[in-house]
């Protein structure tokens, strides 16, 4: 369940054992690294409480930790990041939502409730342009909202989206001019949902129908198009895209049936000009695909083989794509890094 994040996307980031409520623990969950912005790579946690942040300046094999004060993270965190701040969005104590805001270079964290007790049940998404952060998750009804904040304000504005009934967690992305985001729906149903950032209305349309698609998706936005990957419901992946403007949403097939784990979330990456995936293979490998955008042939590489327990996720920019993986002892998670076109290089680090 994680949300992917790019110059303008987020995604979920790690937590290997998920608090849900105050109580309850779920299955575990990726790590999900913000890359090359304002030259750190970082990552979010959570043992089920606990929220620690880990960062690595670009060109140090060295990881720092940080225990993010607050009441806690009971779902996996979202994590953003811009030239200014890092961001961070979870479920707080009995399905409330908080959110956690750092300077770059200032160890102080600042924590904020966004909604009250039982408003959130599902693990939230975040993502952050240069004049506001928005968050999305789901209430107990299964209806998807949105909270946003500009900077500098202490108060988020609250949208309902069109009435769906949401299953999982959604992914959302952001430029300079519209918002969007991506769900399941019901029955394994997808949608998109797109909101100009000077508009108040959001709209909505439906990319697939009920009966395709079996896991939460990742959504992405560049300056010509957004792009949702999922897997489907034979645990293979779809790729879809939608040029701006067109309402028709045409996909491929990445991989064929029965290639990833059935519990899979794939995750999805676009610097601008070539498209990548990451996820769990059927045999347990970390798969990556990559394309350039505009053309229909991906290739796959095989990043590691199992030395890993949780999905990938992934994020990519002009210089490098990087993947991060909780490592199977359940004490360490890994991290590969391929600058385009050369081999993965790959390091352990230790978080607990």
């Amino acid at each position: 369940m994680t949300h992917v994040f790019q110059r303008v996307a987020s995604t979920a980031a790690m937590c290997l054992v998920v608090g849900i409520g105050s109580g309850a623990t779920a299955a575990a969950a990726p790590p999900a690294p913000v890359t090359n912005v304002a030259g750190a790579t970082v990552l979010a946690y959570t043992d089920g409480t606990q929220l620690r942040f880990y960062y690595n300046l670009d060109g140090q094999l060295i990881w720092n930790r940080q225990e993010v004060p607050g009441p806690g993270a009971y779902s996996q965190p979202a994590v953003a990041r811009d030239d200014t701040a890092t961001v961070i969005a979870a479920q707080g104590p009995n399905h409330s939502l908080y959110f956690y805001w750092n300077l770059h270079g200032n160890p102080t964290w600042t924590s904020q409730k966004v909604a009250a007790e039982y408003t959130t049940y599902s693990a939230p998404a975040i993502t952050r342009n240069s004049t506001s952060t928005v968050i999305a998750a789901t209430d107990p009804n299964g209806h998807l909202y949105t909270y946003t904040n500009a900077h500098g304000s202490t108060t988020w504005t609250k949208d309902q989206l069109p009435t769906i009934y949401a299953e999982g967690t959604p992914s959302i992305a952001r430029d300079s001019t519209t918002t969007v985001i991506a769900v399941r729906g019901t029955a394994n149903s997808l949608y998109f949902f797109w909101k100009r950032n000077d508009d108040t209305v959001w709209r909505q349309s439906l990319v697939a129908s009920a009966g395709t698609i079996a896991s939460d998706p990742s959504i992405v936005r560049d300056s010509s198009s957004s792009a949702i990957v999922a897997r489907d419901v034979n645990n293979g992946v779809r790729y879809y895209r939608n040029v701006h403007g067109n309402p028709n949403w045409p996909w491929t097939q990445v991989s064929p049936a029965q290639s990833v784990g059935s519990a899979d979330d794939p995750q999805l990456a676009d610097d601008g000009t070539t498209s990548s995936i990451v996820a769990q293979g059927s045999n347990g490998e970390i798969d990556f695909w990559w394309k350039p955008n505009g053309t229909g042939t991906w290739t796959r590489d095989v990043v590691e083989y199992p030395h890993f327990a949780g999905e990938p996720s992934l994020s990519r920019d002009t210089s490098a794509s990087r993947i991060a993986a909780p490592g199977t002892d359940g004490t360490t998670i890994r991290t590969y890094r391929s600058f385009h076109g050369q081999p993965w290089t790959s390091s352990v680090f230790t978080i607990r």
